[in-house]
């Protein structure tokens, strides 16, 4: 079985998330209006995983704003938003 390809892509929130972006990607990994699944006009950066992933270790702390989508193989781009943490709900009290 063939493995199946990803592609990952950040649209930055704010000026200071953009800036961030675009000094570690390339000005030719910007795609401005790519549409994602539901034809909504995206500004997004082509970015490999391990920098998605140090982006999302890093939002707190660099105070990043952003949004994280994905296409497989030649499909449509689409949220990547299973990618946010859950917040811990606290434990439940016997009754």
């Amino acid at each position: 079985m063939k493995n199946k390809e990803y592609t990952w892509y950040v649209e930055p929130l704010d000026a200071n998330t953009n800036g961030v972006v675009s000094r570690e990607i390339g000005d030719e990994n910007f795609q401005r209006d790519l549409p994602d699944k539901d034809g909504v006009l995206r500004k997004v950066w082509e970015c490999p995983w391990p920098f998605v992933a140090s982006l999302q270790r890093n939002k707190v702390q660099m105070n990043l704003q952003f949004f994280v989508f994905v296409r497989e193989g030649h499909g449509k781009m689409r949220s990547a938003a299973f990618l946010q943490r859950r917040r811990q709900s606290s434990p439940r009290r016997a009754a």
